[in-house]
């Protein structure tokens, strides 16, 4: 007896049972959590057969209890191979989440609490939970590093993160929706315990009193056992006393049943009739095409006929009982032949994965990945692979668990090389973020330069030195390459049109000096000599200060220079007089101003006039030389002597200038000045 109600407590039953058996009377009974119970003298008697049994013999609680136990064996694992998309759908599928990022884990998460019931989120949430801890850790502890390196103190650290809170928050919604989730079951457990015990207590007075008629009390019965059915479970700690009681109430009830004729000839007739309603339903059940439905719906009905169908007379107990069991046995035969359609197909998706896994460590061995381009193809290809992984069905039950650790190896072995193949090229791309700045530096220096010769030879170097460089991130590249050509296009720019812009300039130079002489026409010069010295050097330094004039008008020189020695000759001053003065003056005034850009052009001029005036000196005593001691008197002989003569106090001059200047030290002067203020 307690076998019985064990097993019928664990057994589950069917809501659409009035649908399947409308012609019972009444409510038809669903398939319930206990058994109907045959009177004692039955039970003994069955267990009695069930003890003495041969092979051949059959026992209807025996063989029911067997071929239930055989149906279980078509678990929801062996058959998830041909569940119906609605079921699918009711369990997230399996995924990798290693491969996610943060923001996709949140992702993830929001999915599976607006997709699925959260009773069936339970696993995937853990698993997000875990991959999403140590992948914010290992952001984390790299952030903190960096901090510290920066100089900061560790007390001080705070590592902030949106995608850290959305997650905390989904994960916080899921435990809430769980935790309601079980708060109601056990509500409505304590629900049904209520309503169980108010059933128990209808039954006991169903017998001890009985007031009404049979066909009442019958009635009553019926609607007892329906209600017990519907009323669902109950906390497991009243589980074991609330079962006893019931059936201990519903013995006693099937005693009142046997000392009551009319009662009992009413629940035989009534259990033949679902009997027959049973093994209808049981011989549709052989042309269901879809085998695994048959095999559920068969499991259902052996439980209505243990728990709705017994006791009936004993002349119809035997041939009922064999019809349903022949007709179970043909159903139960296509087991076979579903278990082997679930291997073929199991076989053949574990195929499918294995081909894909081998297809995926293809991705790095096919060929070098030696480019970001490549390794973006390669990364898509991936993807497009992992989604078909996906994609395919259930794998044998043995090989489930290797074919999972397969697939996650070949996948880590791409990502170790990707992420092995990015960590070198960030290290590389910092090198070409720098060189590329220095680039950027060396266009700035020459975006502005008028030393055409040197800067366009400067700017095309670079250039080219530009397109050697390796990659830089996209985000840089553009601001990079911005700054890099706007410098290079204004010198070029410029450089296409230096003659114009020469020529303008050589224009302004032309009025400035043009304006000099005028002043110097319209003023009235010094009397004293030093100060008319001084007043004449000023206008000369101003003049010499002056850059080029456009070709053909180089004559206002030779004019400046013929009215400033009009004025000294007027005050009787001599050539060399003025000129010493004039040159004196300008280095006064170059050190005055401290004029490095004046200094280094004085410099440069006169070493090319003492280069070339030396190469005519030279030229000059080799022509000498082809004239004879006797040829003296010779008037050629005598010019070119006079003007090597010349040219050599010129070149002494000269030289005595270029020393003066060497002698200037203009960053001493600087000094000098700083500590006098």
């Amino acid at each position: 007896m307690s076998n019985d109600n064990q097993n019928l407590q664990n057994a589950d039953g069917k809501e659409n049972l009035n649908a399947q058996l409308s012609n019972h009377e009444g409510n038809s009974v669903k398939s319930t959590e206990e058994n109907t119970p045959q009177k004692e003298e039955l039970r003994l008697k069955n267990e009695a057969d069930v003890s003495t049994a041969t092979e051949n013999d059959f026992d209807e609680n025996a063989d029911l209890d067997q071929h239930a136990e055989e149906l279980n064996e078509n678990s929801q694992e062996e058959n998830e191979g041909f569940a119906d998309d609605e079921d699918a759908n009711k369990i997230p599928e399996q995924k990798d989440y290693d491969d996610m990022s943060l923001a996709q884990l949140v992702g993830e998460a929001s999915m599976l609490i607006g997709k699925y019931a959260v009773v069936h989120t339970k696993k995937s949430f853990q698993q997000l939970k875990n991959t999403f801890t140590q992948k914010f850790e290992e952001m984390e502890q790299i952030a903190k590093e960096k901090f510290l390196e920066q100089g900061g103190n560790e007390i001080d650290f705070r590592f902030e993160n949106k995608d850290k809170r959305d997650f905390d928050k989904l994960f916080f919604e899921h435990k809430s929706k769980l935790r309601n989730h079980y708060e109601s079951i056990e509500q409505e457990q304590k629900k049904n315990l209520k309503e169980r015990e108010n059933i128990i207590a209808e039954l006991k007075a169903l017998y001890i009193e009985p007031a009404d008629s049979n066909q009442d009390i019958f009635k009553k019965f019926r609607e007892l056992k329906t209600r017990w059915h519907n009323a669902g479970q109950i906390p497991k700690s009243n589980a074991n006393d609330i079962f006893k009681n019931y059936y201990h109430h519903l013995d006693n009830f099937y005693e009142f049943l046997d000392l009551n004729q009319e009662l009992r000839k009413m629940d035989y007739d009534h259990n033949l009739s679902v009997r027959k309603s049973i093994i209808e339903r049981t011989k549709n059940l052989l042309g269901e095409d879809n085998i695994q439905k048959a095999l559920n719906e068969l499991q259902y009905l052996h439980r209505m006929w243990k728990e709705e169908a017994v006791p009936v007379a004993e002349e119809h107990r035997e041939p009922t009982w064999q019809e349903f069991k022949n007709l179970t046995n043909q159903i139960h035969d296509r087991k076979n032949e579903l278990a082997e359609q679930i291997q073929k197909k199991q076989e053949e998706n574990l195929e499918l994965k294995l081909d894909v896994i081998e297809s995926i460590k293809n991705l790095t061995t096919e060929e070098k990945i030696n480019s970001h381009n490549l390794w973006q193809k390669k990364i898509k290809a991936l993807k497009k692979l992992r989604d078909d992984f996906f994609a395919i069905g259930r794998v044998p039950k043995d090989k489930n668990q290797p074919t999972w650790d397969k697939f996650k190896e070949a996948c880590r072995e791409f990502n170790q090389q990707k992420n092995a193949y990015y960590k070198d090229m960030k290290k590389e791309q910092s090198e070409n973020i720098e060189a590329k700045k220095k680039l950027i530096e060396i266009a700035q220096e020459h975006r502005y330069s008028t030393n055409w010769a040197e800067s366009v030879n400067v700017v095309k170097r670079i250039q080219n030195d530009w397109k050697k460089i390796g990659h830089v991130p996209r985000k840089l590249s553009d601001q990079l390459w911005e700054e890099f050509s706007a410098a290079n296009n204004e010198f070029f720019e410029r450089y296409k049109n230096r003659n114009n812009e020469k020529l303008e300039e050589q224009r302004k130079n032309l009025d400035k000096k043009e304006q000099i002489i005028q002043e110097m026409k319209e003023a009235t010069p010094p009397k004293d000599k030093d100060e008319l010295l001084a007043w004449v050097n000023n206008f000369s330094v101003q003049f010499s200060s002056i850059g080029f004039v456009p070709n053909g008008k180089q004559d206002i020189n030779k004019e400046f220079q013929k009215i400033s020695g009009q004025l000294l000759k007027k005050a009787g001053l001599n050539e060399n007089a003025i000129k010493n003065a004039q040159w004196n003056q300008k280095i006064e005034n170059i050190k005055e101003n401290l004029d490095d850009a004046h200094l280094k052009k004085l410099k440069f001029d006169l070493k090319k006039q003492i280069d070339e005036l030396q190469k005519e000196v030279t030229q000059l005593q080799n022509n000498l030389s082809f004239f004879s001691n006797a040829d003296e008197s010779n008037p050629l002989f005598k010019s070119a002597k006079n003007s090597i003569d010349k040219k050599e106090n010129e070149l002494k001059d000269l030289k005595a200038q270029f020393h003066d200047l060497k002698l200037i030290n203009l960053e001493a002067i600087a000094g000098a000045k700083a500590e006098e203020e």
